[in-house]
């Protein structure tokens, strides 16, 4: 029988279009390439700290837990977990597909033991790890600190090979998201002590359980070409589908030249502060965040502004409707410490608290305050005042409007004073200024995190607060692992720092995560700025 030729060419049409179905790219196995401002340091997560350095560490690595692409905590090595009726001991019952995978091809697998060792790494006073005070829920953590306990009382242990528990000391309703963060990743204790000292600092020394493993690490401290080069680990793309065949990372430490190379498609990827506007065109894919608070800081151990109402007078003379129209770049008036991309109960925490300084604006009451509140020797005084900026800030172009209103509604007549950041640093840390512009930016995605750079004795707090009434309503929180009640702490302790005008709402700052058009799936931790690229496609 023979088929006309109208037959034949539908025929074929249809095994092309069958073919062309079956072949179509999903964005898998391509190489996805990025540039680091500096080298790591260390690829140790008990020790890590920089962001280069985490951001390799974020690939390499799974903890119990990890976050998706909305920044909401989601199982990662632990498949399921019980907590008791008290809120004490956590339960935890690990996958057993999870495997160590490094370049020297011995594979076995991630077992509760990996996690009790790591954790006791932490807080053991011989690692000095920087992460140790986060670790104070735990049971013993404080005393085995301290070294008045062995680091094998702290309140972890593993139950076999994959159930693993661990007590706290006192309830924490953000425990699940500190088991999330990079210094929670498991650590092989045989292979850790198998590297003789060198862990996490060449590439035969890193033994990654995450979606890649490390494959080449060239570091020349005086070199112009170093980069790392990671890969796709096999056992990890068993349990879930890893999409990029390996990552490239480069060191090239001049913004300037990053940017130069991504915009000749030298990278899928790179983050931004807001500033470099030739990245920002219908070429490129943008998302933006609201991650760093800027405000205005006293110097409340001054004679004149340990005074609430004098600090009041200066505060809510500050009109945020003009500061709208002033506001200029990748900022936005903010009428509190906690920016919208702080997320709780998977939604933002602006949703759920409201921001405590949107009805502060009293012309009329500021200039009264002013007015009674102060001899004409202090006014004197104040108006030789500057306020700090370092020079790293951005947009200190955008605090002359406070100052032009303190002028105009107080008479008081201040300077912005930009100083080098060594420098600004030194000031703040001596007390030698009146007024200081304070960037906050948390290291997680915790309400905590900005709060503590207010909390008596924690590292953040440089300018050294101690505010009794504000550390008691943070305190609270450890008296509830409910993280609705632990929410509304959360927001008093806040609207209590603004209240009081210990600090000054001004600006939400913005990040940016800029891409190519051809790139999807980028997970981006915008408070670590760690990019996780295991579900990462290229077309």
């Amino acid at each position: 029988m023979r088929l006309n030729k109208a037959i034949i060419i539908a025929i074929v049409f249809c095994f092309s279009f069958m073919f062309s179905a079956c072949s179509k790219d999903d964005g898998a196995d391509k190489i996805i390439r990025y540039p680091l401002i500096s080298d790591p340091q260390n690829l140790d997560p008990q020790l890590a700290t920089d962001s280069s350095s985490l951001m390799i560490i974020g690939n390499l690595y799974e903890g119990l837990f990890k976050r998706d692409a909305q920044g909401n905590v989601i199982n990662g090595t632990a498949e399921s977990y019980t907590v008791s009726s008290d809120g004490l001991t956590y339960t935890f019952k690990l996958r057993e597909n999870a495997f160590w995978k490094g370049i020297n091809d011995i594979e076995e697998n991630v077992t509760a033991s990996d996690f009790v060792f790591a954790l006791r790494r932490i807080v053991n006073p011989k690692t000095y790890s920087p992460y140790s005070e986060s670790y104070l829920c735990i049971k013993n953590a404080e005393q085995i600190i301290e070294g008045s306990l062995p680091v094998d009382e702290l309140g972890v242990r593993a139950n076999g090979d994959y159930e693993l528990i661990i007590e706290l000391a006192y309830l924490n309703p953000e425990f699940i998201n500190l088991m999330a963060q990079s210094s929670s990743m498991p650590c092989n204790e045989e292979f850790f002590y198998n590297t003789n000292g060198k862990y996490g600092l060449e590439t035969e020394s890193v033994y990654a359980n995450g979606p890649f493993y490390l494959t080449q690490w060239i570091y020349d401290p005086y070199g112009q070409d170093n980069y790392l080069i990671l890969k796709r680990n096999t056992h990890y793309n068993q349990y879930s589908k890893v999409y990029p065949s390996g990552l490239n990372f480069f060191i090239v430490k001049d913004q300037a030249k990053i940017i130069e190379n991504f915009n000749n498609s030298k990278y899928e990827a790179i983050a931004d502060d807001g500033t470099s506007k030739e990245l920002y065109n219908n070429k490129n894919n943008v998302s933006e965040y609201d991650t760093i608070s800027s405000g205005i800081v006293f110097n409340i151990n001054n004679d004149i502004l340990k005074d609430n109402s004098v600090r009041k007078a200066l505060a809510i003379c500050i009109d945020r409707n003009d500061e709208e129209n002033q506001a200029t770049g990748g900022i936005k008036t903010s009428y509190g410490l906690i920016p919208k991309n702080v997320t709780m109960l998977n939604k933002s925490y602006r949703e759920l608290a409201a921001e405590p300084a949107i009805g502060q604006f009293n012309k009329e009451l500021s200039q009264y305050l002013w007015l009674s509140a102060l001899t004409q020797a202090e006014k004197n005084l104040l108006n030789s005042a500057t306020i700090i900026v370092p020079q790293s800030y951005g947009y200190s172009e955008n605090i002359d409007y406070v100052l032009q209103q303190w002028h105009e509604t107080l008479e008081l007549y201040c300077s912005v004073e930009i100083l080098p950041d060594n420098e600004y640093k030194s000031r703040i840390s001596s007390g030698n200024y009146y007024f200081a512009l304070a960037e906050i930016k948390g290291e997680e995605n915790s309400p905590e995190a900005f709060l503590s750079f207010f909390k008596t004795g924690t590292d953040n707090n440089s300018f050294k607060f101690s505010i009794s009434e504000f550390d008691g309503i943070l305190a609270k929180k450890n008296t509830t692992a409910n993280l609705s009640v632990a929410l509304t702490y959360y927001s008093q302790a806040e609207k209590y720092l603004i209240d009081n005008f210990y600090y000054v709402p001004l600006f939400y700052q913005k990040e940016y995560l800029v891409y190519d058009n051809s790139v999807e799936g980028l997970i981006f931790d915008p408070f670590t700025n760690q990019i996780y690229f295991r579900e990462s496609k290229k077309f």
